[in-house]
């Protein structure tokens, strides 16, 4: 969580953007409150941040950078074809 306080641009988007979080099954964002900025703090609090509860998934995004790394397919749901497509053709996570 304390990297989105070195971020600036989060400011910019609360104001332009309805703000959603998808929760981890496990997670508790009461916990993380006081740790929030002040304003994204205030937007939980009054419920005009969208929390969206996340059934569990196979899916990581450290093995999935590994996949990818390794030049293999990710397992089939993990990542969009076009996605991939991208992926391959900028030669990301090699």
């Amino acid at each position: 969580m304390a990297r989105l306080h070195t971020y600036r641009e989060w400011k910019t988007i609360v104001q332009e953007a309805r703000v959603a979080v998808m929760i981890r099954p496990g997670f508790d964002l009461d916990r993380i409150l006081p740790e929030l900025p002040p304003r994204l703090a205030e937007l939980a609090s009054s419920g005009e941040l969208a929390v969206v509860h996340n059934p569990p998934v196979e899916a990581s995004s450290t093995r999935l950078r590994e996949i990818l790394a390794a030049g293999d397919r990710p397992p089939a749901g993990w990542m969009d074809e076009r996605v991939l497509q991208y992926a391959r053709k900028y030669s990301l996570y090699r």
